[in-house]
């Protein structure tokens, strides 16, 4: 059983390695042990999504 650091550092990991479906995933399963922190992380993979979807449209509007 991972504790609440743990929980909260893969999940800021994923998000950091840009894996966000899986760590939307990790947090809704950890959504209980996550209390206050979940919907920070979701926050953050939500931030993170808009920055991709930002970059893909830039990607595709080069060419």
């Amino acid at each position: 059983m991972m504790n609440i650091d743990e929980i909260v550092k893969k999940a800021k990991d994923l998000i950091s390695e840009q894996n966000l479906t899986e760590a939307k995933k990790f947090i809704e399963e950890h959504k209980n042990e996550l209390g206050e922190h979940y919907d920070k992380l979701i926050q953050m993979v939500s931030s993170n999504a808009d920055g991709v979807i930002d970059k893909v449209k830039d990607l595709f509007s080069k060419k």
